[in-house]
């Protein structure tokens, strides 16, 4: 199980290889900005993801075709 320290030190990882990509011209200062303040633990994107109806429909779909 990650723990709360490895969580963080992931999305500092992640944002230093955002700010590497910004510096060589890969993505803009901008786009830089805007996925830093989006980056999610795996747990809040998955949370994200079963709000939507399609997402929820096709995991129960392969729920039930596994089990």
């Amino acid at each position: 199980m990650t723990t709360v320290k490895n969580k963080s030190r992931i999305i500092e990882e992640m944002k230093e290889i955002l700010e590497g990509l910004n510096k060589s011209g890969i993505i803009s200062g901008r786009g830089l900005k805007k996925l830093n303040g989006n980056l999610l633990t795996h747990k809040q994107m998955l949370s994200e993801m079963l709000k939507n109806t399609g997402v929820r429909a096709e995991l129960q779909r392969i729920e039930n075709e596994l089990f």
